[in-house]
């Protein structure tokens, strides 16, 4: 799957009650299946744009932040959320359905960024050889 229907599983789940979504293990399967995924699809976007290790955090955020690919506001919400990613499978499901929202907004933000800082880079190195 990609990032998007990842996100539209998550949203989905997202959008149903609390009561309904703690009860239904299938929707708490696919769901946590899908931040995962999620959350993976951004390291990898990382990895595959920078050539730098998802594995090391802290040296990934250091990175990010050095090189200002994405907006320092973000770093502190992208630490909490890949820790909380990392640990979903131990958390009650009203943890999960509290969080997801978070989750799916602070990555959608840190897609887009890369998505906007590696079109700027191709665009410099572009002119540059102009």
């Amino acid at each position: 799957m990609g990032f998007w229907e990842d996100y539209k599983i998550i949203e989905k789940a997202a959008l149903i009650d609390e009561e309904t979504f703690s009860t239904s293990p299938l929707v708490i399967t696919d769901t946590v299946n899908a931040t995962k995924r999620l959350l993976n699809e951004v390291l990898m976007k990382i990895k595959s744009y920078y050539g730098i290790s998802t594995d090391d955090m802290h040296g990934m955020i250091f990175f990010l932040m050095k090189n200002k690919m994405i907006n320092p506001e973000l770093i502190g919400q992208l630490i909490d959320v890949i820790e909380f990613v990392n640990n979903i499978e131990g958390e009650k499901p009203e943890i999960i359905h509290s969080w997801l929202i978070r989750v799916m907004e602070i990555l959608e933000e840190v897609y887009f960024s890369l998505s906007e800082n590696k079109e700027n880079t191709i665009n410099k190195s572009t002119i540059g050889n102009i």
